[in-house]
């Protein structure tokens, strides 16, 4: 197991850089993928509809890929921050407080861009405003 007690620092850039490469391809493999499912009505168009679940289970299923490729797409201007604050020298530091992020935050979640004290008030804004 990894040693995670350390801080970030540049010389362990090329680790970080190779998990954010690796998320990046999953995502847009993600990406890729879900463009092949139907999103419309239209592509039901031909097709003889014996069953009400059926419609249902499609439509839901639509609704779950087109929340998974708007969370891949989200993930992907993170990553590509990420790589900007990387190559900026500030990667590994929090973009609100400046604190270090924790190795193990980094680690789960290399594109993150806030320590978890910054991350729960981001949240709590982000919830606030979506209940407006």
């Amino acid at each position: 197991m990894e040693n995670f007690s350390q801080r970030y620092t540049p010389s362990l850039a090329p680790r970080f850089l190779n998990l954010l490469k690796t998320r990046e391809q999953e995502m847009r493999e993600l990406l890729r993928t879900s463009g092949h499912l139907p999103s419309s009505m239209e592509d039901r168009a031909g097709r003889e509809v014996n069953d009400f679940k059926d419609i249902a289970g499609e439509e839901s299923q639509v609704a779950v890929d087109e929340a998974q490729a708007a969370h891949a797409l989200h993930e992907l201007i993170e990553l590509a921050a990420a790589r900007k604050r990387m190559e900026g020298g500030t990667y590994g530091q929090c973009t609100e407080c400046g604190d270090a992020i924790d190795m193990r935050r980094l680690a789960a979640m290399p594109a993150t861009a806030h320590c978890a004290g910054c991350q729960a008030a981001v949240e709590r804004v982000e919830a606030i405003e979506a209940r407006r």
